[in-house]
């Protein structure tokens, strides 16, 4: 019987440290897991941003002679809404034809497609300084308007570059600027504006004029 009263006291004395050590560390457990949630949760909606500004953002290059291609993903990522292109190069009146686009033109829902045209891929320089034009003009978009942006750099002349993506997405509209000139010059005479507005077939192609020449834009429509 002592035995037993000296086996039973001692197993009290364990259960009583062990509860002391429990209701000690638990705190510091508590703090633990309230730490992971927390962090599990500021992951989740990291993760939840990052893949929305995939979704919303895409940035492609391309040679002059590569062809225009689309990966099956592009059409799952495709929302309801017209595809719209502006053609965007670094001056005041591209940037301007950009921002009367999206106050006067587009509406939720589309997807903008904005192209850039440079001499050379392989010169860093301007490969750099167009890809940060595009990021910028794109976090612009996406901070102002439920549109979805795709933007690609190509290698080549301009015009044919806007001409061939035209012909690829069948956009709505091409919008663009006057590249310094006046409205007419910039229709008639040998421009890249001139070229898109012949050969950009069948889309309408919307020549936006500086704002300070007080013109209105024009819009080529009679294509075949």
């Amino acid at each position: 019987m002592a035995d037993k009263i000296v086996h039973q006291q001692a197993f009290d004395g364990l259960s009583r440290n062990h509860s002391s050590i429990t209701l000690q560390w638990r705190p510091v457990i508590v703090r633990w897991l309230y730490k992971l949630i927390l962090n599990t949760f500021f992951l989740h909606i990291q993760q939840h941003k990052q893949t929305r500004y995939k979704m919303s953002f895409r940035m492609q290059t391309l040679n002059e002679e590569e062809e225009y291609s689309w990966s099956q993903n592009d059409s799952l990522f495709r929302r309801p809404g017209r595809d719209i292109i502006i053609a965007v190069d670094h001056g005041p009146k591209s940037k301007h034809a950009f921002d009367w686009a999206l106050l006067h033109f587009c509406s939720a829902g589309d997807t903008l497609h904005l192209v850039h045209a440079v001499s050379s891929l392989k010169n860093n320089i301007v490969y750099e300084v167009s890809q940060a034009l595009m990021e910028k003009l794109s976090l612009q978009v996406l901070k102002v308007s439920s549109l979805k942006v795709v933007t690609r750099i190509v290698e080549g002349d301009a015009g044919k570059a806007i001409c061939k993506e035209a012909e690829k997405v069948k956009p709505v509209a091409v919008i663009m600027g006057t590249r310094g000139r006046s409205l007419m010059q910039s229709v008639l005479q040998g421009s890249v504006s001139e070229y898109c507005f012949h050969n950009c077939k069948p889309t309408p192609v919307i020549i936006v004029p500086g704002p300070e020449s007080g013109e209105e834009s024009v819009v080529s429509l009679d294509k075949k």
